[in-house]
Parts: C-alpha cells; structure tokens; sequence
C-alpha cells in the first residue's frame, strides 16, 4: 500500500469531522468517498490474501469424534515424545494444539488450573475487527491498528464457520447525539463493512436508522437528544464453550485426515523446564489431582500462558524482562430486558474515552468493558468503582437510574488481559522504573526529579508477537480471543522454521476447520441446520425429550449436534429436570461436564461447562448441592472432598459477585 491511498483516506474521513452533512443523500455521498479513498487498500489485500490461507478451503473430515479420557491422556503424556508441548490450555494454547494436530505432528497441552480458567473465559464475548481500533489506525495514522482489524475481520470469517451452532451475527447499534456524528459513524462502519470485504461471511452491510426505529428496536435507550443511530454488525459465541471445543477437537486421532489426536489434561501445572545443552526438550509437571510428578519429552515448548507468560519465560530465563503488561476488564450481567435478543448497543465514548457494549448473552445482558492496569492473578475481582462506572455510564443513554441499575446486577466479574509491550511502551517504562528510583531518591536529598509519562493499558496495542528464546522457548504473546487462531498459526510457522528436524506431513489445516458437534456424521442434520437461529435438532429435543424451549435453545446453542447426547445422557439417567429455577440448564449436563468435557472441580461446571456462575452468582449457589451431590457420585468423591470442593466454589462465586451489593 502506498502513502498517497493512505493518507486519501484518512483525508476523507477527517473531513467528515468538519463538515455538517444533514441529508441522508450526502451521508452516501460521504461513505462513497471513504471508499474511494481506501479502494487502493481493497487492492493491497486482495492481492495479499490470494497469496496467503485459502479462506474458502474446508478441510473433509474423517468419522472419529472419539477423545481418550483424562487419565488415558496422562498415561500418553508419560509414555510419548512429542513434537510440541504446549503450555496453557486458553484460546491460544488450545488453538497451538489443534494447529500442531491438523499438521500431523504429535502434541501434548497442559494447563495449570481448567481449560479457559483464565483471560479466556472473560471476554466480551465478541468476534470482532474492533471499530474503534479502525478509527485509532486512521485518526493515528498507524498502519499497524489497520492490519490488527484487518487480520481480526479475517479470523471472525473463520470462527462464525467453524462453529455456527454457537458463533452468530449479532448487530450492534451506535446512538448518536450530534448531527456531524452521523456521518462519520456512519462512514466509519461502511469502511468496517469494505475492509472486511467478501471475509464478512454473509453478515449484513451496516445501515442507519432514524430515531423513531432506534428507539423500536432498542427500547430502553434514551429519546432525548438522540438523532439517529447506526447499526453494524459482528460475531458474538460463548468463549469458555468455544475454548472448550477447541480443546475436544485437537484431541480426536483423524478427526481430519492424518491428523494426530494431542493429549490435552487440565489441572497438570508446569513446575520446571527440561534443558538438555542449554536446549528445552519438555518440561517436568505435576498432576494436581493425583499428585504425581512426571516428565513430558517434547522438541519444541510453547509458551501460551496469557497474563502468566513471564511466569514461564523467568522459569526458562530467570533474568528475562517482563513483557506483559496486564489490564483488567470488568463486566456485570443484568436482566435480558436492557437489551433485546436480537441487538446489541456500543456506547463509543464514555467520558474518560472508552466503549461500552451492551450485549445480549445467555437470555441476560452483558454490559462492559473496563481497562486499568491490574495484578496478574487467576481469580481477579471486580471493584466498586469499576462497577459504578459502568452503572453510571450506562444510565446517560438508558431509561434507568443507577440506584435501579445497581440492584439488578446479577453477576460483576473480571478479567485480565495479557497485552503485550510494543517497543517504544517498553521503553517508556524502562523510563518510568527509573524515574521511580529518582524520585525516591529525590525524597531523600530533597532535590525534585524529572517526571516522565507512562502510557496507559488503554493505549496499548492488542496486536500479537511471538518471541522465541535462546533455549528454543516460543512465547505467543499479546493478541485477543478473535485472532487466536492466527496466533497459533504464527506460533507453530515460527517453531517449525527454526526446527527444521520436525517435519509436519501437511501445511496448517485450520482454516475454516469446523469443531466438533457441527456434522452430524448420521446424516440427519445437514450443515446448514446447524446454526444459532434455528435448527432442527432443537426442534428433536423438544419432541423427543420434552425439554422446554429455553433448555432445548440453550443446549443446540452450545453443543451443537452434541446435545443430542447431553439429552440422551439425561434420558437414561433422568437427569432431564432443571438444575436451578429460572434458568435453562439441565441436570445432565453436569454429568455430561465430568464424562466428555474433562470437567473435575465444581467450578468448572458452574462457571464454564455452563456459565451460572457469570450469569447469576446467586442461582449457581443455589445450584451448588445438586452439582455436588451429581459430580461427586460420578467422581466417588468423599465427604471430605465434597466439602472442600463446596467451600473453594463458595469463595469463587465472591469473586463473581457486585461489590456493591454483597456486601
């Protein structure tokens, strides 16, 4: 790309920050120009994308959708050597191993604590480019927020196929409040839409409406004021359930043709490297289950650790820098009727400068996100302030006070992102440790010290970098949950170049790979069925089963095809009945949880096997018995460890909870 198409479009964007365009013929007019300006850019990427992944490959599947149990995983770990050992079971280190097993090679995947415990779980649950980053990459004139979107815009292509019984369109709504927005918001999306080109996988095109429809199809949003508004659209899944997929899917032996079937285990944490001449060659582990300690043989070791990464780079490198830099994101639940079904809000600018999404999920709302500075610790906790200023801001654009906002949140929860420095910020901080150190000693001497800024989270880029140690260590650092595919593709591309001994039988097969519970290998549900909206096999458990339309959306929208056995299970074992009032779940999913979804402490089930505990903190308490009482017959637990596992699960339903009112 050239820096005459650039600059033409950054040109014609600003100057829609100047010009009062009123009518809607000049609000095309203005969009047709942004496109103008940027069709070089359409060039540049067509010409780049024919020369990289085919978008359009589905690879064929095979006719396994078996997966060894946890304790024939460990035995596998222990026997084999692998080509990669993966360190970390999120988005990310899931997508290594399903990338390494598409390939052909052997891998093994531990995580420390359960799949997704961490940074996965806590998204926003958004597939998405990132408008603002859009508008970052243009107003900054940073090319490299533009390639963030773009590379983001073409993994939500692969993830709304991959998975479509759970990954959907959701449209999301942009309030404007002043006459001039309207036509910049209004380019702004359109160029979203043109970037994401023939990668928008049938979404529809972005569009305005007046205030009268605004005000239709988002009921609680504010009348006074509002102009318009601008509706455009992204993906939206479940991502500790679309962690969990991935994870199920490496480990299926010729899932598709040649592919090794990784040997994943949760709770297997990492408590040193193995070397041999200064080179990693695995890693020795414990199983915090049984206790045991054993080795894992493996010729290259990825890092894929989220927010814990220098963790494991100062186990390889005990001098090594840190690299990341965590920032917290807070969310809270309310009920579904702050925003409909079928659309979501972005608010786009708070009044310290951030977004906020209000989005429908799980039949209630999900409304965040915060981004501060935080410590890196697995079970972050929401504070007072970051809740009230989502309830605060929140109430400038609803038809609510924030006293009646702050007594319907359900569930407050956080999350920390694992961004990663880019140069000039590490540099920054470099500068900002020493300055610390003048002042300090300024204090002492009485002298005053030079002051330097520090850049905040907000600021940072959430693009991806992979880094590669001089014992051989790949750390993926950075990135988001959108791209994690990509990440792993970047990590396994740069492994392999510099082990040139492993050589993989086929080129990465990921691309628009769909995970299991998308086929249905009987043929009674072809492909097309199989999406959020309406499929036939929910229209199966309601007759067959009985379910309500609630429980039999729900299970479609999270197992796909595998609901038929979550059903079947809950047939046999009659454990159809609702866990807890008020809510969907059923009974057999939690002994579905322990028998295929390696799931073996109460929080797994409560919080990411099903998501109770992120959706109301109070109902997953009132669901703790039966879930107990089901895991711990299943697992033949003892009284002793039914009570330890009630009281760990109590102390992380706290972290889950307002501040405001658990108090």
């Amino acid at each position: 790309i050239n820096a005459e198409s650039w600059g033409g479009t950054v040109l014609c964007l600003h100057l829609l920050d100047v010009f009062d365009i009123m009518s809607r013929r000049l609000l095309k007019i203005a969009a047709s120009a942004g496109a103008a300006g940027s069709a070089a850019l359409f060039a540049f990427k067509m010409y780049r994308d024919s020369n990289a992944e085919d978008v359009d490959r589905f690879p064929e599947l095979g006719q396994n959708t078996v997966y060894p149990d946890r304790e024939e995983q460990i035995e596998k770990m222990k026997r084999e050597t692998f080509d990669f050992l993966v360190i970390g079971g999120g988005a990310t280190g899931a997508g290594v191993a399903l990338d390494v097993a598409s390939r052909g090679l052997s891998c093994a995947l531990v995580e420390a604590d359960d799949f997704s415990a961490g940074t996965s779980s806590r998204s926003t649950k958004l597939i998405h480019g990132g408008v603002r980053y859009l508008e970052t990459a243009f107003k900054k004139l940073d090319y490299g927020q533009y390639e963030l979107v773009d590379e983001a815009l073409h993994e939500r292509s692969h993830m709304m196929r991959s998975a479509p019984f759970m990954a959907h369109a959701l449209p999301l709504m942009i309030p404007i409040y002043t006459w001039w927005e309207i036509p910049y918001m209004y380019a702004g999306v359109k160029l979203y839409d043109f970037i994401a080109g023939n990668k928008a996988h049938g979404l529809p095109p972005a569009h305005y409406v007046q205030k009268d429809v605004a005000l239709q199809q988002f009921p609680m949003l504010k009348a006074e004021g509002l102009k318009g508004a601008i509706v455009y659209y992204d993906g939206q899944m479940n991502d500790s359930r679309m962690n969990l997929h991935l994870v199920l899917t490496s480990a299926v032996q010729n899932y598709i043709q040649g592919m090794k079937g990784a040997a994943v285990a949760n709770y297997v944490e990492v408590i040193n490297l193995l070397k041999e001449n200064e080179k990693l060659i695995g890693a020795k582990v414990r199983d915090k289950l049984s206790g045991k300690v054993f080795d894992i043989k493996a010729k290259v070791v990825v890092n894929a650790t989220g927010p814990f990464a220098d963790t494991i780079r100062k186990m390889d490198d005990p001098t090594a820098d840190n690299l990341i830099v965590p920032s917290a994101g807070v969310h809270i639940v309310v009920p579904d009727y702050y925003s409909p079904q079928g659309m979501g809000l972005l608010i786009p600018k708070t009044k310290d400068g951030r977004v906020l999404f209000f989005l429908p999920w799980e039949q209630n709302t999900l409304v965040g996100t915060t981004d501060a500075e935080s410590d890196v610790t697995l079970l972050p906790k929401p504070t007072a302030e970051d809740v009230n200023f989502i309830v605060e801001e929140s109430c400038r654009f609803l038809k609510k006070d924030a006293v009646q906002m702050r007594s319907d949140v359900r569930a407050a929860w956080s999350g920390i992102r694992p961004l990663a420095k880019d140069p000039h910020a590490a540099k920054l901080l470099r500068i900002d440790s020493k300055r610390k150190q003048e002042e300090k000693a300024a204090q002492q001497s009485g002298s005053p010290a030079e002051q330097t800024a520090v850049p905040a989270t907000a600021k940072i880029s959430r693009k991806h970098e992979i880094e590669v140690s001089d014992s051989g260590l790949v750390s993926v650092l950075g990135g988001k949950w959108t791209i994690y595919r990509r990440m792993a593709f970047d990590a396994v591309n740069e492994a392999l170049k510099r082990n040139p001994s492993i050589q993989p039988t086929y080129s990465s097969r990921t691309t628009n790979l769909i995970l299991l519970g998308t086929k249905d290998f009987t043929n009674r549900f072809p492909y097309r069925e199989i999406n959020f909206y309406n499929n036939e096999v929910m229209v199966h458990l309601r007759n067959n089963f009985q379910l309500s339309k609630d429980s039999a959306s729900h299970l479609t929208q999270n197992y796909g095809l595998r609901a038929l056995e979550v059903a079947q299970l809950g047939s046999s074992k009659n454990l159809l009945n609702p866990l807890v009032r008020m809510h969907p779940f059923i009974e057999a999913e939690v002994l579905y949880a322990v028998e295929k979804e390696y799931a073996r402490a109460v929080t797994d089930v409560l919080a990411r096997r099903l998501r109770l505990a992120f959706i109301d903190a109070e109902a997953a308490q009132q669901a703790l018995p039966r879930v107990i009482s089901i895991m711990g017959d299943a697992l033949k637990w003892s009284r002793e460890r039914r009570e330890k596992e009630r009281k760990e699960a109590l102390l992380f339903l706290d972290t889950m909870r307002s501040p405001l009112t658990s108090a």
